[in-house]
């Protein structure tokens, strides 16, 4: 596979994820954060594992264990999609904020896969699985910014954006995460209803959840999810204090400047009480 961006390949300034940077200090026992005001978005992006914290950026290798599990999803997803593309034709995938569209891309080996960053915000692509293909950090993809990726061999790979969505533990991507199958051949319906569902209970209560769509405060969605949730804010004033005693959730706001939490100078806005496992 061959990468490039418009701005160049390999640099990461590490300024935008803040996930990264609150895992990097470490959120263990009890942390207080008090502000009046907390901008989220980018800027309230906390990452609370137990057990371990580490950078967003990196992502562990996949296993055998987990290729059942993952090839039904392709199926559910892929099934019945006609390859396009080819040698020396390029496909186009668009970055709006949160999404990539379309999320799921059925191409033939040789094709050239190309995202363009129309959102406001700065994004990165990374595989699901270390060493499907070598990321697109974000300093290298910020508004405007186009990034290619040539897919020579068969393959089928996650991806996702690390600032804006998470791994569930198959390794499988949420929140803003896409889906690549090079194949010469429409994907095959060979995962049964039954099949189809492995751990699926657990991938439905660890799903996106939507403030204020889902659940009208921060505190209802961070209480209803389960470990490895994402949870995203739209763009509104928040008066509320918050408690996270749920490990592995990620809390991100959908516009760095218009989340807001307000403490006014009386509530501890945001609250962990994660330990270790």
């Amino acid at each position: 596979m061959r990468a490039d961006t418009a701005a160049g390949v390999g640099r990461d300034d590490g300024g935008v994820d803040m996930s990264a940077h609150t895992a990097r200090r470490g959120i263990h026992g009890r942390r207080l954060l008090r502000s009046r005001r907390v901008r989220a978005g980018v800027a309230l992006a906390l990452l609370l594992t137990a057990g371990a914290c580490g950078e967003t950026d990196k992502q562990t290798s996949g296993s055998s264990a987990l290729d059942t599990t993952r090839a039904e999803k392709v199926a559910e997803l892929a099934a019945g999609m006609e390859p396009q593309g080819g040698p020396g034709e390029t496909v186009k995938v668009i970055v709006r904020d949160n999404v990539f569209d379309p999320e799921v891309l059925v191409i033939k080996p040789g094709t050239t896969v190309q995202w363009v960053n129309e959102g406001r915000n700065s994004h990165n692509i990374y595989p699901a699985l270390e060493g499907d293909f070598a990321p697109v950090k974000t300093g290298d993809f910020g508004p405007g910014d186009v990034a290619s990726i040539t897919f020579d061999d068969p393959a089928e790979i996650f991806y996702y954006c690390t600032i804006h969505g998470t791994l569930d533990k198959n390794k499988l991507p949420k929140g803003q995460k896409g889906l690549i199958v090079v194949s010469e051949t429409p994907v095959d319906a060979a995962a049964t209803d039954e099949s189809s569902s492995v751990d699926g209970g657990d991938d439905e209560a660890a799903a996106t959840i939507n403030v204020p769509d889902d659940y009208p405060t921060i505190q209802a969605a961070v209480d209803a999810a389960e470990p490895g949730a994402l949870i995203l804010i739209a763009p509104g004033t928040y008066h509320e204090a918050v408690v996270v005693t749920t490990p592995e959730l990620v809390i991100r706001g959908l516009d760095r400047n218009e989340v807001v939490l307000d403490g006014e100078f009386e509530l501890d806005v945001v609250t962990t009480d994660v330990v270790d496992a």
